[in-house]
Formats: C-alpha cells, structure tokens, sequence
C-alpha cells in the first residue's frame, strides 16, 4: 500500500480548519469549481516527480553525513547500511521505481454518493471514462482521503522526509 503525504509537503502554508472548512463552503455554493478527478491526478503526477526528485536529492546529501558520522565513529553496521542505501538511491532503475510510483487520486465516497446528479452530468456530458474511473476507486477503498483538501489530507504514494 503506497504511504500517504502530508499536505506540509506539498505546501509551505499551514491551513487552518477553519480554512478548509470555508474551502469546502465556497465548492458546495458553486463559487470555486469543484476539482475534478482527472486535473486532480495530473497535479497529484508533476508534484510527484518534483517531491520525488526532490527527496533523492535531500536523502542523498543526508545518508553522505550519516556515512561520514557512522565513519568517523566506527559503526561498521550502520556504515553499510547506509552504504547500501546511497549506492540503491544512486542507480536509475531505483530513481525510476520511485518516479514510477505515481500517486492515485481517490474520490471521497461520501461526496460521491450525495452527488450523484453530478455523475449523471458526467454521463450526459460523455465523460464516461471518468465516471469509470471514479466507480472503480469506489469499490477498491473505502477509507480514501478526501478529493477536497482537508487539514490533514495527503497524497499517497510519496516517500516520508
């Protein structure tokens, strides 16, 4: 099961509750748009590749001080796993796994399910496949986070700092 991100990784900018809660105001009367499945997964896929890279980098620059530490010291147990670990980070095939792993967006249930007028929309707009889409994450999770931002949402698939 892919980890899932803290919205602190995606942005610099703590949210409030009550920040959320007028978020999820302004959708429900119509002043913002609602986001949509497919444009939330393609943000979801270029901040991916951007936080992924960005994590290689950091954790590399981290494991290079955690060898010279565990050198100096003399922890020879430490050493090669950290070793190990730089050298796996290092190689392309583990850069691209790790790229590979896209996030996926899934729907909130609950938001579905009360808005099944908008799936009609949907249907009668011929935007089946996201109408598919969005019936094949119902019946995979039932516990997904919320496809509006809340306080502690996130994004699965990205390692942790």
């Amino acid at each position: 099961m892919p980890k899932e991100i803290r919205m602190s990784l995606i942005s610099d900018d703590n949210f409030s509750e009550e920040e959320c809660k007028d978020l999820r105001e302004k959708v429900v009367a119509g002043e913002i748009e609602r986001p949509k499945v497919a444009d939330l997964q393609q943000k979801a896929k270029i901040l991916h590749e951007d936080l992924t890279k960005h994590w290689i980098t950091k954790e590399l620059a981290l494991l290079r001080n955690l060898i010279d530490r565990a050198n100096e010291k003399g922890w020879r147990r430490e050493l090669f796993e950290y070793l190990e670990k730089q050298k796996r980070l290092q190689t392309p095939s583990e850069q691209s796994r790790l790229l590979a792993n896209v996030p996926t967006v899934i729907p909130d249930i609950n938001e579905l399910d009360s808005n099944s007028g908008d799936m009609e929309n949907d249907m009668e707009n011929n935007d089946m496949e996201n109408v598919e889409m969005e019936n094949d994450d119902m019946k995979s999770d039932k516990s997904s986070p919320k496809s509006i931002p809340q306080c502690d949402s996130s994004v699965p698939g990205m390692p942790d700092d």
